[in-house]
């Protein structure tokens, strides 16, 4: 879980950094909106599935809580 969350954010700032260089080229006229655009769903799916993995985190170590405590579910 830790791992692919980390690829995810390692993912993530690689397509922000490709967004200023699109962003750019996209102010000299070289690109469309519509790349800038799907670089930005991407970003916003990859947000997505790292507030998904935070969850399932939080829901683990809870459990895992409640385990040490003698509770189990």
């Amino acid at each position: 879980m830790f791992l692919q969350m980390n690829n995810l954010q390692e993912t993530r700032a690689s397509l922000i950094a490709d967004k200023k260089d699109l962003q750019i080229q996209f102010n000299a006229g070289v690109i469309t909106s519509a790349e800038v655009e799907r670089i930005d769903r991407d970003i916003q799916r990859i947000d997505s599935e790292i507030k998904i993995y935070k969850c399932e985190y939080y829901m683990l170590s809870e459990k895992y809580t409640q385990a040490l405590n003698g509770y189990f579910m």
